[in-house]
């Protein structure tokens, strides 16, 4: 009966399915158990869609079975294999196919039902495979294990709840599947919720949703959507990619996401990935992805952060440096996107980092991610904005790199590569270094490289262009460099402060791939060095190397500069290595270095004096630098001499050092001989040190003299010996030591225990018994150090001289006996400090303090300690400090100052040049608190008979009391009353004195006063200008005491009197130090600092803003060697920076009010001109440039008889002539004087002819120094006895003009005598006369000036002849006068009597620029002259024929 039902079945399928469909067995039991054998079904193309070996349920209910309603207990099958295929040509699988079938040919009475209670199927086994596409694809699992439950069919919708499905994924992937969920199927719509799934390392859960389209899953890979959400899981990649190889072993990923979508245009939201290494948070949109011809995505991402040093871990064959270089940038984080096409990928993406910033945009081809394909171009810009490139070099590297860069370019599988690039707004920077402006531009193409490369920056400036040939078997590099500006100290070489500057054009022209194996040759032309006083040139250099006969050629060829070679087999790379190595194997000590085996080579190196000259300006070298010898690997013989005139580091000065070095020499392997060794603390002379290995210890002996110590040698010797678990030990022999008066013994027993060891495995220093005695003075120190919570010191000095020990100090000496016992120990056990210390007779500065103490204990586990000080004078505590130090490593102070009456006079040589005298007596309470980096205070003090010294000005000032403020770090003054001690002038000082811990003291004062003495110093040979200077205004002292400014504001007061001695020479000396700057962008007080600066100037500046008025008289002498000079007074504002190291710039106008030109020259002429008013002098800068134009005149005595001069000799008198000198051009070489000679008061007529006669220059020169030499015009080139003997006569008179006159000018008074010309040419004779000038005010209001004399020897002895004029004053301004007058007549021929003149005279003296000002002027006194009138009359006149210049 089953066999008949089985075949009816079986036929029925076969009929209307076309397919084949067998059972090979059934058995139907009474109680509805269930079981097929062999079950199989055939596929529409004759290949097996299912088969199962054996199926087995239970109907539970029969009588439903009619209804379509089949009630099963339990499905259990097992040995299923499934295999499902799609055709070519066909729409859907064979298994719809067959559905399809069944559903067409059966009648819908009643809708069919099955449910299961559970579903279990064993060692299944599923296939997929899609033939319809070119590529084949295949899904097959394997070693299914199912287990289900709730199984419901009803109207074609399915819902089972998978518990667990478990197989092997063959293909696509061989990996284990494991799945869990919820799945319901209905008609286009496949749906899994709460789904687990696994595989391998992969897990997640979340829910899945698959939706067709007109209710079907046929085409919903193509046309359906898909919805897919990862609450949770882990996924590995590797297991997904094949490449690129190094996801293999990264770390699984936690990720989350949502996906929705069709297929071909999927978005991934809320994506979020993270392990270790990598974390992701952004979003995916993916189109295409079922059209291998046109896939793409975008990425979004919106943070990425990649920690390098996990990452790194992860990548195969990562090299040691890249993968160092990865870990040192930490992390990298990331945002922007990637979106790609069919040709590549777009970049758009920015990175923020602790370690500098970059963007990066463009695209690359998607031959870079799959090699069938051939696009492997890439177009790409990275902006990078301080990239810290310690990241890359070193971790101590401060360099930070920005730069805007280009790259374009093909790089092919098969054929040459091509690529471009460009640099531009690149810059490098460091807290030392700034290089910007740096742009290059290059390609490589046809297996050439060519760059070129400029940089304009302040310490570089260079342009070059190079070009390397990859296309010979050795690569050719061709460079041209043209360095403008190389400065090298900016580059760390360490040769001074000063300006360094290198320019040059280098050329080189070599071949090789590595230093090691380079052959070619390097130029270096047009070089030279510049510094501060000079710029220094180079002749050529040339470095060459070459191969020959298998050996290396290494020469330097220079005549000027640096010279050497060196021959043998080595690496170039490894020179430095082969030395160090020589140097470890005399000094083992020193770090090992190990060079390649098989090295050996010659030197011999010469450094000439020019190029020590060009470094070290300020050093006088007299000799080369000499280096020669041998060094070699593999232990063999190393030999190295060097002699050197002289070399600085640092703040050390060494001269005459010659240096010998031989690994094999048995007697010593080291010789050092030092001629002078220089310190602003200690110097010594004469060193000489040799060290020599024995056995397993190295030995050194020195000798050398104290140039403070007379004839008595230094002796130090000490050694250094090394164990055998690395253990170094340096112990110091019995040595001998002269410091000051005493000779010190250093280990005076010779013991061998007196070492320092170091062991580096336990990294612990050991300091042994250390003794040191002279006389009844001992040190003795001992101590260990492993950790900072593991250390003991302990040191006892009894009865040390303190100024013995103590390296010289110009500004800070201290005398006294020391004795010092103290111990610091920080252990498990124990934790103190305990220090005593006292010093007898305390003097710093040649001032006795008095007797010093301290004692300080406290506990070094909780950091306190507890200090008391005293000093203590006459039994009176001047000194007392009483408090709180915390903390070892970062001390934090708490102390109380009491100061009584302690004596400041110690202080003075800490203000060096710019301070000193400095005295006082102070007293207050103090509290100092603080970390001891950063100490702060507190208090009050007060300085009783206070005063100090400026030495460049020459004045002192005292302060009688003076209250101090302390806060912070700032001491404050406030109106302090202080006043000069030579003439007791009066100031108030207020301000600031403050400090950064006590160093580096800085003043903010001001002193104002009414009338103060500001300069009173004395001619010497260095003066730039003496004489005594008060101010009424206010002098501010700002800045650092050692760069100290002082800035002066105000006016000259009465007394004041400036000396300018100005020297011939001064125009031939070094002007380096002064800095030259633009008049019109200084400062009120200060001066800014400009790129041109050369040389910070340390010491004492002033700043002078004067103005100076009538009542200030200057003087400056002009020849020295003539006594020539000019002084006077006048008015004028005068800008002035001066320091004590010889910087002198002026600015600034002098207008002269009065004065006296005293010219002198050629022994014989020595007459005073008195100026004329509004005269200049103008100082733009350089203080020797000043620029003067000035006019003054000289009085003929008596006047001068014009006889000789017009041919004429019955011209018998004299007239009152004047010679008058213009002086222009440089105030210290002016420009020719020009003289003039005029004839005031002479009619006309008479002038007119004399100037006819003056018309021809030369003759009114000739004529003009006859005047001031003689006193006579002349009519052929002689001195007359005449002219001799009138200057006599004036010397005479001027001596007793002096004695009789009055200081204050009210009253002078003259008496000459003027011979009379007497010529035998003309026949003229006229006579002597003795003269009285008298000039005096008889009232403000009334002027008398008069000249008389009594001829003598002549015609009218007895006759009183003269001019007497007297001015009456009749306004307040002095501008309107009435005179009245008797003068002589001016023509008097031989026999005629003398003639008079008389006459009265008004007059009204107004000045003015314009005609506008001088009609306004006068309409004040006419107040009917109307604006409108005024301006008719200045519109009337020609004015393009009159030019107004400035009076001032």
């Amino acid at each position: 009966m089953q066999t008949k039902i089985i075949k009816s079945i079986t036929q029925d399928f076969k009929f209307k399915t076309k397919q084949e469909f067998s059972i090979q067995k059934v058995s139907l039991k009474w109680n509805g158990k269930l079981q097929l054998s062999d079950f199989y079904i055939e596929d529409h193309h004759g290949d097996t869609l299912l088969y199962a070996k054996e199926f087995k349920t239970s109907i539970l209910d029969f009588k439903k079975l009619s209804d379509s309603d089949l009630d099963l207990f339990t499905i259990e099958a097992s040995q299923v294999y499934f295999n499902l295929k799609k055709y070519v040509n066909e729409e859907t699988h064979s298994l719809k196919i067959l559905i399809d079938k069944l559903k067409k040919d059966t009648p819908q009475k009643n809708k069919f039902l099955l449910k299961s209670s559970s579903v279990e199927i064993s060692k299944g086994h599923f296939v997929y495979n899609d033939l319809s596409k070119d590529s084949s694809l295949t899904t097959n699992l394997s070693n299914i294990e199912l287990l289900g439950s709730d199984l419901i069919y009803k109207e074609e919708h399915i819902d089972v709840a998978l518990e667990s499905l478990n197989g092997f994924l063959i293909s696509p992937k061989e990996l284990p599947v494991s799945l869990k969920g919820i799945m319901h199927y209905e008609p286009g719509i496949l749906a899994i919720d709460s789904l687990e799934l696994e595989s391998d390392l992969n897990r997640f859960k979340g829910a899945l949703t698959l939706t067709g389209k007109d209710n079907t899953l046929k085409n919903v890979f193509t046309s359906g959507s898909v919805k897919l959400v990862i609450s949770e899981g882990s996924l590995h990649v590797g297991d997904f990619l094949e490449k690129p190889s190094y996801f293999k072993n990264t770390d699984t990923f936690a990720i989350s996401l949502t996906a929705e979508g069709p297929l071909n245009e999927l978005k991934f939201k809320n994506v979020k990935i993270a392990n270790e290494a990598v974390s992701f948070d952004g979003s995916l949109d993916v189109q295409h992805l079922l059209d291998p011809e046109k896939p793409n995505f975008l990425l979004d991402i919106e943070s990425m952060e990649i920690l390098t040093a996990s990452f790194a871990e992860h990548i195969p064959n990562l090299e040691k440096n890249n993968n160092r270089y990865l870990e040192l940038l930490e992390k990298i984080q990331f945002s922007g996107s990637i979106s790609s096409t069919t040709k590549g990928l777009n970049l758009a993406l920015l990175s923020t980092n602790g370690w500098g910033d970059f963007s990066l945009s463009g695209g690359i081809g998607m031959g870079f991610l799959e090699n069938q394909d051939k696009n492997r171009s890439f177009d790409l810009s990275v902006n990078l904005q301080d990239v810290s490139l310690g990241k890359f070099l070193t971790n101590e590297s401060e360099y930070k790199l920005s730069s805007e860069l280009y790259f374009k370019g093909n790089v092919p599988l098969s054929d040459p590569m091509s690529i471009n690039w460009k640099a531009t707004n690149t810059s490098l920077t460091s807290s030392k270094l700034a290089l910007r402006n740096i742009s290059f531009e290059g390609r490589f193409q046809d297996k050439i490289l060519r760059n070129t490369l400029s940089i304009n920056s302040l310490p570089v400036e260079l342009k070059s262009d190079a070009l390397f040939n990859f296309s010979e078997e050795v690569p050719l590099l061709t460079l041209v460099a043209n360095i403008s500006k190389l400065d090298l100290n900016s580059f760390g070489l360490k040769i001074g402060a000063d300006k360094k500057d290198f320019s040059g054009v280098v050329i080189s022209n070599v071949k090789g791939i590595n230093w090691d194996d380079l052959v070619g040759e390097l130029k270096i032309s047009s070089a030279s060095i510049t510094n501060d006083s000079k710029k220094v040139f180079l002749n050529p250099i040339s470095i060459k190397k070459q191969f020959f006969e298998d050996e290396t050629q290494l020469s330097i060829t220079n005549s000027d500069c640096i010279s050497g070679s060196a021959k043998g087999i080595f690496k170039l790379s490894e020179l430095g290595v082969l030395f160090r190595n020589a140097l470890h194997q005399v000094y083992p000590f020193l770090p090992q270095t190990i060079p390649s085996e098989g090295q050996y080579l010659g030197f011999n190196m010469k450094i000439y004096k020019k190029l020590l000259d060009a470094i070290y300006p300020s050093l006088s070298i007299s000799e080369n630098i000499f280096l020669k010898g041998r060094l070699a690997s593999d232990g063999m013989r190393s030999e190295v001499t060097l002699d050197a005139p002289i070399l600085r580091w640092d703040d050390i000065q060494f001269k005459n050092i010659h240096f010998q070095l031989d690994t094999k020499n048995p007697l010593y392997n080291t010789f050092l001989s030092v001629g002078d060794l220089k310190h602003e603390y200690y110097s010594g002379k004469e060193f000489n040190m040799i060290s020599t290995q024995l056995r397993d210890t190295l030995y050194f002996r020195s000798e050398f003299l104290g140039n403070n110590n007379g004839p008595i040698p230094f002796e130090v010797n000490f050694y250094h010996t090394k164990e055998v678990n690395g253990t170094s030990h340096f112990g110091i022999k019995k040595s001998e030591l002269p410091l000051g008066s005493d000779s010190w013994t250093v280990n005076p027993s010779d013991s061998a225990n007196e070492k320092i060891s170091y062991s580096p495995s336990t990294k612990t220093i050991q300091v042994s018994e250390f003794n040191a005695i002279s006389g009844a003075q001992t040190i003795s120190l001992s101590g260990s150090h492993k950790t900072l919570n593991d250390f003991k010191f302990n040191i006892d000095a009894k009865n040390v001289l303190l100024e013995n020990i103590l390296p010289d100090n110009p500004i800070f000496s201290v005398k006294g006996k020391a004795s010092v016992s103290g111990s610091i120990e920080r252990s498990l056990l124990n934790n103190k400090l305990d220090f005593l210390g006292e010093i007898k007779g305390l003097t710093i500065n040649q001032e006795e303090l008095g007797e010093f103490k301290i004692q300080s204990n406290g506990n070094t586990k909780t950091n306190i300690f507890y200090t008391n000080l005293n000093i203590e004078k006459n039994k009176k505590n001047t000194l007392s400090v009483l408090g709180v130090w915390q903390d070892l490593e970062n001390p934090i102070l708490n102390y109380d100052l009491n100061v009584n009456d302690l004596d400041l006079s110690f202080l003075s040589p800490l203000g060096k040049t710019a301070l000193n005298e400095i005295k006082g007596m102070l007293s207050g309470s103090v509290n100092v608190w603080g970390p001891l980096e950063n100490l702060k205070h507190n208090g009050l003090l007060s300085v009783n008979d206070g005063g100090l010294k400026i030495p460049y000005l020459n004045v002192e000032y005292a302060f009688k009391q003076t209250d101090i403020r302390l806060y912070d770090q700032v001491f404050e003054f406030k109106d302090i009353k202080m006043n000069d001690t030579a003439l007791e002038t009066t100031a108030v000082l207020d301000g600031t004195f403050s400090h950064t811990n006590f160093r580096d003291w800085t003043t903010n004062l001001r002193v104002a006063s009414d009338r103060m003495l500001l300069l009173n110093t004395e001619q010497n040979p260095e003066s730039l200008f003496f004489g005594q200077g008060f101010l009424e205004g206010e002098v501010l002292l700002v800045g650092p005491t050692k760069n100290l400014m002082i800035s002066v504001e105000g006016k000259t007061d009465n007394g004041t009197s400036i000396k300018i001695p100005w020297a011939e020479d001064y125009g031939l000396t070094d002007t380096s130090y002064i800095s030259f700057i633009d008049k019109n962008n200084k400062n009120r007080f200060t001066v800014a600092k400009t790129a041109t600066e050369i040389q910070e100037i340390s010491g004492l500046e002033l700043n002078f803003e004067l103005d100076v008025t009538n009542e200030a008289e200057i003087e400056i002498v002009i020849d020295q060697e003539t006594g020539s000079y000019l002084s006077g007074k006048g008015a004028g504002n005068l800008f002035m920076e001066i320091n004590t190291n010889g910087k002198f710039n002026m600015w600034g106008d002098f207008i002269t009010y009065e004065g006296i030109y005293n010219f002198k020259n050629l022994g014989v002429i020595d007459k005073k001109f008195n100026v004329k008013p509004g005269g200049t002098i103008v100082w733009e800068g350089n203080p020797l440039e000043a620029q003067m134009d000035l006019e003054a005149v000289y009085d003929v005595p008596g006047g001068a008889n014009p006889a000789l001069l017009l041919d004429n000799p019955n011209f018998n008198k004299k007239i009152q002539t004047e010679v008058l000198i213009r002086l222009q051009g440089n105030l210290l070489k002016p420009d020719n004087p020009v003289f003039e000679i005029d004839f005031p008061n002479t009619s006309g007529t008479v002038a007119s002819e004399i100037n006819y006669r003056l018309s021809d220059p030369q003759r009114s020169q000739l004529q003009a120094i006859s005047l001031l030499s003689q006193g006579i015009f002349i009519n052929e080139v002689s001195v007359s006895m005449q002219g001799i003997t009138n200057n006599l006569y004036q010397k005479a008179s001027d001596i007793f003009s002096d004695l009789i006159g009055e200081e204050n000018d009210k009253l002078k008074v003259g008496i000459d005598y003027l011979q009379g010309d007497k010529s035998a040419l003309l026949d003229i004779a006229t006579e002597d006369r003795l003269g009285f000038t008298l000039s005096t005010k008889i009232s403000d209001r009334i002027l008398l000036n008069g000249k008389i004399g009594v001829p003598v020897g002549g015609l009218e002895q007895t006759l009183i002849v003269g001019n007497v004029q007297i001015d009456f004053i009749l306004n307040e301004e002095g501008s309107l006068r009435a005179k009245v007058f008797n003068k002589e007549n001016e023509f008097r021929y031989i026999g005629d009597e003398l003639g008079y003149t008389q006459g009265v005279g008004l007059s009204y003296n107004v000045d003015f620029d314009t005609f506008k000002e001088l009609i306004k002027k006068i309409s004040t006194l006419n107040p009917g002259l109307s604006d409108e009138k005024i301006s008719k009359s200045e519109t009337s006149l020609e004015t393009d024929l009159i030019q107004f210049v400035n009076k001032n």
